[in-house]
């Protein structure tokens, strides 16, 4: 999973404008902090409330089958445990992760909740967690003005596991009366190909010509290839 993160941090400069992690990274701590306690990891601050790297297995099933690597992270219910990002620049983004819980059953819930001062938290979606099995969830978060963004289990009695959790912005591009996105240049050049990536770098599609129909409700890294140049956007069709 790193592998692929890489590649699209790579590609959308992720450290400067979004945060990204696997919660591989060794450097995690293995303790459960009962204060807001920040670590910084693989260049990006995140904070931890109740929370901690799950190591190898969870209920019976390995880490190790998708999404991908041998950790994540455990929220905990007891005290509503939580992570949170670094300041992010005022602007949308997109917040996606994989989540799963130790054994099938209802609840819990995992909300997505943004601040612009640490201190006052506004809920943005919530979402149940139900199955041992990963399950990918994306939210939309926006703020004209710097602001965090917040995972949080609140008090639902049961622990959450998260991983690969991505916050990236949005860019939305203008469609022409055909469906498709216009070429965002100065000039009458059109691209010569699309190449279409998911946010985990699979490519969707790769041609001269597509629709959007078939993308909506999905984070996208869409590559526009030109004679002399190329241009990668991010965007999200509704």
């Amino acid at each position: 999973m790193k592998l692929f993160l890489s590649f699209i941090c790579l590609l959308l400069i992720c450290p400067a404008f979004g945060q990204t992690s696997t919660f591989e990274e060794s450097e995690w701590p293995g303790g459960n902090p009962n204060e807001p306690t920040p670590y910084t990891i693989g260049g990006y601050t995140w904070t931890l409330y109740r929370s901690r790297q799950q190591c190898c297995t969870s209920g019976g099933q390995s880490n190790n089958t998708t999404p991908g690597g041998s950790y994540g992270l455990l929220i905990e219910s007891s005290s509503g445990g939580w992570i949170s990002s670094q300041l992010l620049p005022a602007g949308t983004y997109t917040v996606t992760f994989n989540a799963k819980v130790q054994s099938d059953g209802s609840g819990p819930l995992l909300d997505v909740e943004t601040s612009t001062d640490g201190a006052v938290w506004t809920g943005v979606q919530t979402f149940d967690v139900t199955t041992v099995a990963w399950d990918l969830k994306l939210a939309t978060v926006t703020s004209a003005v710097p602001f965090y963004v917040r995972l949080r289990n609140p008090l639902s009695l049961r622990p959450v596991i998260i991983d690969d959790l991505v916050i990236l912005p949005l860019t939305l591009l203008p469609l022409d009366n055909n469906g498709r996105p216009r070429p965002q240049i100065d000039n009458n050049e059109k691209p010569l190909e699309y190449v279409i990536y998911n946010f985990t770098g699979q490519i969707l599609y790769r041609g001269k010509q597509f629709r959007t129909e078939s993308f909506r409700g999905m984070p996208l890294v869409i590559k526009e290839v030109y004679k002399h140049r190329t241009v990668s956007k991010k965007v999200y069709y509704n």
